[in-house]
């Protein structure tokens, strides 16, 4: 009869009673996701696809809170999938009583005190923070040697100081594009201005050439050369020498009149 009961009641052997939230104080061990897993399909009647799922994307969801590297959903749907596979196999024998029996039970009993790891391969290389590494080795090791509560208070101080740090920056960069487009502005009417004055002043200053007739010059060539009356050269009066003078006189004297 007792047999007969532990065999009709999934909550009692082995797992405990299903829970329908996962804790947000550490990562999910492979005994917690079963246990959500019992209270999607047994407690609300699900499908067991529908219950892998459902309780993988809680997983995740904790997971992403500690920003550490997951595995896709359809892997961790997988992974959970043999787990609950390997129960099934052993509450199937939970009567027996050989020992063998008695310590795939007790194995399968420490595993599930192990965190249900759905990292990525490459996680720690990916993961970009020191401390959410070493959070994530510590809960490898014991999945209560830390809490996720104060890894995220540090971080939600860093990100909060981040976030201010940045909003801060923004405004700073508004306020400069803002003094620049002011200034842009500014300038570029006072150049149209100036432009526009600088071309009322031209047009005003402006007086079109009157063109004269033309009419013929009865000027000598020399007279339209310029400067032609300073390089015309002076006559030299002959007369006014002193050698013609007295030749003059001398032809006189030897030469008288026809009157004489």
């Amino acid at each position: 009869m007792a047999s007969s009961s532990l065999r009709s009641d999934p909550q009692n052997w082995l797992i405990g009673k299903p829970i329908s939230l996962l804790s947000t104080a550490r990562l999910p061990r492979m005994l917690d996701v079963l246990q959500l897993l019992q209270f999607h399909h047994l407690t609300e009647g699900r499908t067991l696809p529908e219950s892998y799922k459902m309780t993988c994307d809680a997983a995740i969801c904790i997971w992403m809170r500690a920003r550490i590297p997951t595995q896709r959903v359809d892997s961790c749907v997988r992974k959970l999938s043999k787990l609950h596979q390997n129960y099934l196999a052993l509450k199937v024998h939970r009567t027996r009583k050989r020992e063998s029996d008695r310590m795939k039970e007790d194995m399968f009993k420490g595993d599930l005190q192990e965190l249900f790891d759905i990292a990525t391969k490459d996680v720690m290389t990916e993961i970009q923070n020191e401390e959410d590494r070493e959070f994530l080795r510590m809960q490898r090791e014991d999945t209560f040697s830390c809490s996720m509560t104060g890894v995220d208070v540090k971080t939600a101080s860093k990100e909060s100081r981040k976030r201010q740090r940045e909003e801060k920056e923004r405004k700073v960069k508004m306020r400069y594009e803002e003094r620049m487009t002011k200034g842009f502005n500014e300038t570029e009417g006072e150049l149209s201005s100036l432009t526009s004055n600088s071309e009322s002043e031209e047009d005003e200053e402006y007086q079109p050439t009157q063109t004269q007739p033309c009419t013929p010059t009865t000027s000598t060539s020399t007279d339209s050369t310029p400067g032609a009356s300073s390089s015309k050269k002076k006559v030299k009066n002959i007369f006014q020498s002193p050698e013609v003078v007295g030749a003059l006189d001398r032809s006189t004297t030897c030469n008288p009149s026809p009157s004489q």
